[in-house]
């Protein structure tokens, strides 16, 4: 499991209705915290992480291995992307005191939708493999059809051809649930991602052009199902 994957499923595994411990700190007024922020916010480190290797170099009639590259190098952009956008963050002062707000808010909206799209593609390239095996008969497998039903992988497939920009199953409280997101950062709070097809045209438009129902077909054959339920298991999925 890629390391943004481990992070986000160690948050999201907590035990269901216990909450984040707090301190008598946590209580300070929030008017007096706001006013007391300084404009800059001093020099953001950058973000400790290294790009996964994929651990295949084509997925024979799914995804060519030049589509996969180009694919992969905008995958590494986001790690930079966030960088860029942290380091806009360093100091704000030199910008009139009314537009301040605004510029902390769009830096932190691209940081916020770049580290998503890292943990996004981390999902989709890592649950998937040129060595696939079948899944065992209980724990994914057995939620999937708990949960969604037994035609989930169609209703994935009607998700991938509806949405912009990704199609998600996650858990969280307690059940699987399949969402369709129009941009990176569009998920919903609370639940882990643990299969993520990329639906932006970028990903399959080299090898199947304008024909998102193959490319949905050709992904189900290459589903890594070993990492799909070890992450489901990390993500505390029962």
């Amino acid at each position: 499991m890629s390391q943004a994957l481990a992070r986000w499923a160690q948050i999201g595994a907590r035990p269901k209705g216990t909450a984040p411990s707090s301190s008598s700190s946590d209580s300070a007024p929030l008017a007096a915290t706001i006013a007391s922020a300084p404009a800059t916010s001093g020099n953001p480190p950058p973000w400790d992480k290294s790009p996964i290797e994929l651990a295949y170099g084509e997925l024979q009639g799914a995804l060519s291995a030049r589509a996969l590259e180009e694919h992969y190098a905008l995958y590494r952009s986001y790690i930079d992307k966030v960088n860029a956008a942290s380091a806009g963050l360093e100091d704000l002062s030199g910008l009139p005191t009314e537009a301040q707000p605004l510029a902390y808010r769009g830096l932190k909206f691209e940081c916020a939708s770049a580290a998503a799209a890292v943990v996004l593609h981390e999902a989709y390239f890592t649950g998937l493999t040129d060595k696939p095996v079948p899944p065992t008969p209980a724990g994914l497998a057995a939620a999937l059809t708990r949960d969604l039903g037994p035609a989930w992988f169609g209703d994935l497939a009607q998700a991938v051809l509806a949405s912009r920009g990704w199609a998600v199953i996650g858990w969280g409280f307690g059940e699987l649930h399949l969402f369709t997101q129009d941009d990176h950062n569009g998920g919903v709070a609370g639940y882990l991602p643990i299969i993520a097809i990329d639906a932006y045209e970028h990903a399959y438009w080299m090898d199947h052009g304008t024909d998102k129902k193959s490319y949905v077909a050709a992904l189900r054959n290459f589903f890594n199902w070993p990492e799909l339920e070890s992450r489901f298991t990390a993500a505390g999925g029962r």
